[in-house]
């Protein structure tokens, strides 16, 4: 009986030790340390300024300059880009039946209507509605009540009939909602941000004065439950921790903020990429 080859026994029993010797020796890949984050190339993270009185406080309601943000793909690397300066005052959502709209007038009001297939539109709440979105437990509504706002859920009914709850305040002016794995609720708006339960259980919340006037425009979570809102003049990241979130801003790394004539504009100043200031 021929022995098996001497290089696969001993591999077998003392791969790592004889590596450098046994041709035959194998072991499995080790995975690569996770990368370590880093901005977006030409941007920097900077401390998130909360003195309503600092220049980027001043800064953010007058700069000209407007960030969006989205993921290259779920778990992706975060992609920031100038906003759109052409915003819908409505959010269309195609249903069973019919669609819902929610419009947002600011302060002239708004509402969410109800259009079925086969009848005309049908006004089921007033006021501000900033926006909806679908989940597994139903169709939710942020509507904006100018101090403060609410968190609503829609469930239809027969004969085209919707059941309307009430389920958490906003302590802030909310302007986006994101549903999330497990029918969680991400809202964003102009003070802060708050993460909800389906049944509108209150997980986390962070709030920030400066933010009242950097217009929220866009938010993402990655997976390891980061968030980053895009708004005026930077990026806010938001890192999970114990009791909340700690905050960060992403900013263009040649970026001054500068006050204009008067301090009625701020743009940044300084040697960077030529390019137009200003929304998209």
């Amino acid at each position: 009986m021929t022995p098996a080859h001497p290089h696969t026994m001993i591999g077998v029993r003392t791969c790592g030790a004889a590596l450098a010797l046994l041709t035959a020796c194998t072991e499995a890949p080790r995975p690569a340390p996770p990368r370590a984050w880093a901005p977006p190339r030409g941007w920097i993270e900077v401390a998130a300024p909360t003195d309503r009185q600092s220049v980027w406080a001043h800064c953010a309601n007058a700069s000209p300059d407007a960030w969006a943000v989205a993921l290259a793909a779920p778990g992706g690397d975060l992609i920031i880009r100038p906003a759109s300066a052409r915003v819908s005052d409505r959010v269309t959502l195609a249903v069973a039946g019919g669609h819902l709209v929610a419009i947002d007038s600011g302060e002239f009001g708004g509402g969410l209507d109800w259009i079925a297939h086969d009848a005309p539109a049908r006004r089921l709440l007033g006021g501000s509605m900033p926006a909806l979105a679908q989940g597994t437990a139903g169709v939710f509504v942020i509507q904006d009540l100018l101090n403060d706002g609410l968190l609503l859920r829609l469930r239809a009914r027969p004969a085209g009939r919707w059941a309307i709850d009430t389920l958490a305040t906003i302590p802030f002016f909310p302007e986006l909602l994101r549903t999330l794995p497990a029918d969680t609720l991400l809202v964003v708006g102009h003070g802060g941000l708050s993460l909800h339960t389906s049944d509108g259980g209150l997980v986390r919340e962070h709030a920030n004065y400066v933010w009242v006037g950097t217009a929220p425009n866009s938010v993402v979570r990655d997976a390891g439950g980061i968030i980053h809102v895009g708004m005026r003049s930077a990026v806010a990241r938001l890192v999970p921790t114990a009791r909340g979130y700690r905050e960060t801003w992403l900013i263009e790394s040649w970026c001054r903020r500068e006050f204009g004539p008067g301090g009625a504009t701020c743009a940044c100043i300084g040697s960077g990429p030529t390019r137009e200031p200003g929304p998209r």
